[in-house]
């Protein structure tokens, strides 16, 4: 299986652009998608969830608990 990781703080403008072109490819081979989550100010719970059922997604938390 494919394993795509997407590293993000704090620009969740970005990584839903990411999450929704990965999610309408149409011939793209399974993949799991592990967004990492480096500390960030931002709750991307919500962000996350709007994909949830179209990706098969993982949530990674890294650097400094908030």
């Amino acid at each position: 299986m494919l394993s795509v990781l997407i590293n993000t703080r704090n620009r969740p403008d970005r990584l839903e652009r990411c999450l929704e072109a990965l999610a309408w490819q149409d011939d793209a081979p399974p993949c799991e998608v592990v967004v990492v989550d480096d500390g960030g100010d931002v709750d991307l719970g919500p962000l996350l969830a709007r994909f949830e059922g179209r990706l098969e997604l993982r949530r990674e938390r890294i650097g400094l608990p908030r």
